[in-house]
């Protein structure tokens, strides 16, 4: 296992930005824990200025088109996106595409393109939460289903509607941080 420093210096590395390492190191220091100092760094300027190559590509902006881009494919799949699959849908979507038109596609290239939405509900809940909803957690969703929206409204109204995640997803060098 590694220690702090080793810890601090392999997110660094990976982010491509060496001196991110005593950010994190400063965190760890305060009493933070490695996963509240990702979520720090994540939120942070670091952060920003560390993806700067994808700033200037228009992939990370302040409206969240990166993140919008991963909260559907993890909702819709499951898991994060490639690093390739990350770009290409960010891209797409700072291009002009809708959440819509991204939601079809993610369905479609799932096993639940033809489902229900009543039953495509609590999967797309269990992605979004990380574990099977309550009956709590279920009941404003359904409420929603029961009033008209659709497989691909549900989709989209998620993604926007979840609690913050903290989702960390960064493409750097063809390495992708979740």
């Amino acid at each position: 296992m590694l220690n702090d420093a080793g810890f601090a210096r392999l997110v660094a590395s990976h982010l491509g930005a060496p001196d991110l390492a005593w950010d994190v190191l400063d965190a760890l220091a305060g009493g933070a824990s490695r996963e509240q100092a990702l979520v720090d760094l994540a939120d942070g300027w670091a952060a920003r200025r560390a993806t700067a190559a994808d700033l200037a590509a228009g992939l990370w902006d302040v409206r969240g088109t990166a993140e919008e881009v991963a909260g559907l494919y993890r909702l819709a799949l499951g898991h994060a996106p490639s690093p390739e699959a990350w770009t290409q849908w960010t891209t797409l979507m700072a291009e002009g595409a809708s959440a819509l038109e991204l939601a079809v596609q993610f369905l479609e290239a799932s096993e639940m393109q033809d489902m229900a939405p009543a039953a495509l509900l609590p999967l797309l809940l269990e992605h979004g939460l990380g574990h099977a909803p309550s009956a709590a957690e279920l009941a404003p969703w359904a409420a929603k289903l029961a009033a008209g929206l659709d497989a691909l409204g549900l989709l989209v109204a998620l993604a926007e509607g979840l609690p913050e995640q903290h989702w960390m997803t960064v493409s750097v060098d063809g390495v992708l941080f979740d």
